[in-house]
């Protein structure tokens, strides 16, 4: 899971109850929201990397 810090759709605490369970990792990603406005380059680059 990517998650943006500032998400303004789905807070970052409901997505962590979420994961947490499941023991599921989370990325955070400073500064962005819900849809990665300007960070869409970055963005990529993680999920590169984590493919």
């Amino acid at each position: 899971m990517i998650h943006g810090e500032q998400d303004e759709v789905i807070p970052l605490s409901a997505i962590m109850d979420w994961a947490r369970p499941q023991s599921l990792p989370v990325i955070v990603f400073p500064g962005a929201g819900h849809f990665f406005h300007g960070k869409l380059v970055t963005l990529a680059q993680i999920i590169q990397r984590c493919w």
